[in-house]
């Protein structure tokens, strides 16, 4: 059994960030010197609209940075930002998005920056995407044939969302992978495993 999650679930009528300096409102600034009104008018549209951000990597004193600039910028909007923590170990079993810390201690420290970095602020957090869909274990029948990969992914997830879960305005989300990826039953001992318990959800 786990502890309940901290009530950190967001208000429902929050507002999210959006990034002022988005590709979509430079490009509307391109059309508008261009002459392209409609073009403009249709990236400023697409610029108004919050999204995510990344982040995907660095030392711990680079991501802290990155976090606190973000979030003091959320605050100046009065806005809620939603950040992405992609930096786990093997990443995306090494294919297209690969990348990640280079040792379960790294990422720890990584990750414990991040979370410090946000705070007493509001903010939400989705948790390193395709990391429960894509374990070691099922990157190929020779990453991880004792299963030590997979166990110590696991441990870095509940890390991860236990340094997350402290901070007392963070909302957490796992995420689960898309719906033809795993079955219910699988995904959700994942989830479990990884302490979906002490999150705001999944």
């Amino acid at each position: 059994a786990t502890a309940p999650a901290a009530d950190n679930t967001l208000p429902s009528n929050s507002r999210f960030y959006v990034e002022p300096n988005s590709d979509a409102a430079k490009q509307a600034v391109t059309d508008v010197k261009a002459g392209d009104l409609r073009g403009a008018l249709t990236m400023a549209e697409l610029a108004s609209w919050p999204e995510a951000t990344w982040f995907t990597g660095g030392s711990p004193d680079q991501v802290s940075h990155q976090v606190s600039t973000l979030i003091r910028s959320a605050r100046w909007q009065q806005a809620v930002p939603v950040l992405v923590a992609y930096d786990i170990p093997l990443r995306d079993c090494g294919q297209y998005s690969s990348g990640g810390a280079p040792s379960d201690a790294a990422y720890r420290q990584w990750i414990a920056a991040f979370a410090a970095a946000i705070g007493q602020a509001r903010a939400a957090v989705i948790l390193e995407p395709d990391a429960l869909a894509n374990l070691p274990q099922d990157c190929s029948a020779t990453t991880d044939p004792t299963g030590a990969l997979t166990a110590a992914r696991m441990a870095d997830l509940r890390y991860a969302v236990s340094v997350l879960e402290a901070q007392p305005r963070t909302a957490v989300y796992l995420d689960a992978g898309n719906s033809q990826w795993h079955s219910v039953g699988d995904i959700a001992q994942r989830l479990i495993d990884a302490n979906v318990a002490a999150t705001q959800g999944f």
